[in-house]
């Protein structure tokens, strides 16, 4: 299902797909993470890749999209981020912490978000993001599993928009 995706090829996701797919990109962020340059402070937990690894299950709070790059002669690039952030609803809780990792190839590109509230804070509803881009367009939201997942999205991104792109969730970006 890659190669289609990285030549820019439409191709069906089906349902069967999007766990194996979710798999391979959170894989993929951690290895990004460990090859990073703070050696000292990760973000995934080693019983977090084991779980990848393993395909026991995947971490709590990963939301994962796949963009379309409208120019696939660009060189691959990577681009993370730790991120802090405060829960609306809990203005005086001390902040949760983030990483968000993006990687393009080819046509294709993936972004992933891994939140951690709080420890005191467990949200029940799903956080709403805002992007007042309409990235929409130009994503699919891979997981939480949001079928039909089509590829590719109806928007490809240029160069500078990909750039936007792998910096939406850093505040002050």
């Amino acid at each position: 299902i890659l190669e289609p995706m990285l030549r820019g090829t439409p191709v069906p996701v089906s349902p069967a797909d999007l766990p194996l797919l979710t798999r391979w990109v959170i894989k993929t962020a951690m290895v990004l993470e460990h090859l990073g340059a703070n050696v000292s402070n990760k973000f995934f937990l080693p019983a977090e890749h084991s779980a990848v690894r393993t395909g026991i299950t995947l971490p709590a709070n990963v939301y994962v999209w796949l963009a379309h790059v409208a120019d696939p002669s660009l060189a691959a690039s990577a681009h993370e981020d730790d991120l802090t952030f405060r829960l609306d609803d809990y203005p005086s809780a001390a902040p949760g912490v983030g990483y968000t990792s993006t990687l393009s190839a080819g046509a294709f590109a993936f972004q992933l978000l891994c939140l951690r509230p709080h420890a005191l804070l467990l949200p029940s509803a799903e956080p709403e993001f805002t992007n007042g881009v309409g990235w929409q367009a130009y994503e699919q939201q891979l997981w939480p599993a949001a079928p039909p997942v089509t590829w590719p999205p109806p928007q490809a991104l240029d160069h500078q928009r990909l750039t936007l792109y792998a910096k939406r969730f850093v505040p002050g970006a």
